[in-house]
């Protein structure tokens, strides 16, 4: 980034124009080669709109497994509201894996709260329709393993009126 032919390369001070200073220092911190610091959680989201527009895309990388692993800690414990606006991050950011982990955690949200939020309509259709997939998916799996209950409990109330029948009439 720093290293081409580039206009201000003689001056002593480069003027970045509408970037905030200390969210600059962080990117420069987490996406330098030969520094690579870790990413903060209270601080990731302030600088992924810079690893996105110098095209940092090992810091991108970083960042969508480090964003990934703090979905999957706090998992269910973050609120619909969250969950949207980290789907909206992930998919501007192209943050796949972050994109992925956020979903996994929206479609087991009450659909309601999660689609009546505001912002609810800025997360792509493509996004949407695959929430929407999974959570009928684990829908599915719900009823399949409440049917299976309902008929073991049958046959296990059959089974126990055969044998009360059994030593009753002996």
């Amino acid at each position: 980034m720093l290293t081409s032919d580039f206009q201000e390369k003689k001056k002593n001070e480069i003027i970045f124009t509408g970037k905030d200073y200390k969210s600059f220092v962080m990117f420069i911190r987490v996406a330098h080669p030969g520094i690579q610091d870790p990413f903060e959680e209270d601080t990731i989201h302030q600088i992924l709109p810079l690893i996105d527009e110098y095209l940092a895309e090992d810091a991108r990388i970083r960042a969508d497994w480090y964003l990934t692993k703090l979905v999957k800690k706090k998992n269910d414990s973050i609120t619909s509201p969250q969950i949207v606006q980290n789907i909206i991050e992930a998919e501007k950011y192209k943050l796949p894996k972050y994109l992925n982990a956020c979903m996994n955690v929206a479609c087991r949200k009450v659909f309601n709260k999660l689609s009546h939020d505001a912002d609810f309509e800025h997360i792509s259709l493509e996004t949407r329709f695959k929430i929407s997939l999974h959570r009928w998916k684990l829908t599915d799996e719900c009823y399949d393993q409440a049917t299976k209950a309902y008929s073991m409990n049958q046959t296990t109330k059959q089974l126990g009126e055969a044998v009360y029948n059994m030593i009753k009439n002996n």
